[in-house]
C-alpha cells in the first residue's frame, strides 16, 4: 500500500489554536493517498487544565461526493479522555476552549452542503462530567464504546446512535452499566428522539426505557418504563439532578 507519513516540525493545529480561547495541539498526522489519515495525540486545554486528550483519531474520506456537494467521512476515536465542566458563567469548558477569540463574520447565506459522518466509532472512552462546576458532584463514564452515524444537512441534524455501552459512576448511586440505542431527527419539523433501548443495570436492579419524544421543546412523548428487577437497597438511591 502506498503511504505518505507526515511529521510536522510545528503542530499542524498551530493556526487553529491561536484563533481559539483554549489551547489545541496535536503531535503529528499520518496521511495516505487512499483518503485516510491518522491524528496522534490531540489535546485541548482551557485555562491550563486538560479538557480533551485523544491518543489516536483515524479518519477516512471520499473526495468524489464533493462533486454533488456532499462530504462522506468515517471516524474512529481510540482511548479518548474528556473532562467536561460547567464554568461559573454557565458555559461548558469545552465550548469555551473552542470558541473563537474574534467574532465570527456574518454568513451571506445558507450552505447547501451536506456532511455525512457515515461511521463514528469511539473505543474505550472515559468522560468526567461536572455539570454544577468544580465544587459540585462529578459523574464518570468509563470503558465507553459507541457506534453512530450523523448527517449534517441544510435542513438540520440527523443522528443514529446504533449502540452505546458504558460503565457509570455517580454520587449516591451504585456502579451501573448503561446500554442505549436511539435516533435523533432535527430536520423537517420539531426535533424528536426515538429511544429504541435504554437500559440501566446495577448488581441488583435493572430498569429499561423505550419510546419516542415527538418534540424536544414541549417534551411531547410516549414512553414505556420496564423494571425487570429492583432490589430494596436501590430504592434509597439519591438520584442525581438533570445534568443538562
Amino acid at each position: 500500500m502506498l503511504r505518505e507519513r507526515s511529521t510536522f516540525a510545528r503542530p499542524p493545529s498551530d493556526g487553529f489554536s491561536k484563533a481559539r480561547q483554549g489551547e489545541v495541539t496535536l503531535s503529528e498526522i499520518d496521511t495516505s493517498i487512499w483518503g485516510a489519515l491518522t491524528i496522534h495525540e490531540l489535546s485541548i486545554k482551557y485555562g491550563g487544565a486538560p479538557v480533551v486528550r485523544i491518543p489516536q483519531i483515524q479518519l477516512s474520506y471520499s473526495l468524489i461526493p464533493l462533486l454533488w456537494r456532499e462530504a462522506r467521512i468515517e471516524i474512529t476515536v481510540v482511548d479518548p479522555a474528556i473532562n467536561l465542566q460547567r464554568e461559573s458563567d454557565g458555559e461548558w469548558n469545552l465550548m469555551k476552549a473552542l470558541a473563537s477569540k474574534s467574532p465570527a463574520a456574518a454568513s451571506s447565506g445558507s450552505s447547501a452542503f451536506t456532511i455525512y459522518l457515515d461511521k463514528l466509532r469511539v473505543r474505550n472512552g472515559a468522560i468526567d462530567l461536572a455539570p454544577q462546576g468544580a465544587n459540585g458532584p462529578r459523574y464518570r463514564f468509563e470503558a465507553a464504546d459507541l457506534d453512530a452515524g450523523i448527517a449534517i444537512k441544510p435542513a438540520g441534524l440527523e443522528a443514529e446512535l446504533t449502540e452505546l455501552r458504558t460503565r457509570v459512576a455517580a454520587p449516591g448511586m451504585p456502579p451501573a452499566d448503561l446500554y442505549t440505542a436511539l435516533s435523533y431527527n432535527g430536520a423537517n419539523g420539531p426535533a424528536k428522539v426515538r429511544i429504541n433501548a435504554f437500559r440501566l443495570t446495577t448488581q441488583a436492579s435493572a430498569v429499561s426505557i423505550s419510546g419516542i419524544i415527538r418534540n424536544l421543546q414541549t417534551f411531547d412523548s410516549d414512553m414505556a418504563i420496564a423494571i425487570d428487577k429492583l432490589a430494596a437497597p436501590d430504592l434509597s438511591i439519591s438520584w442525581p439532578r438533570p445534568i443538562c
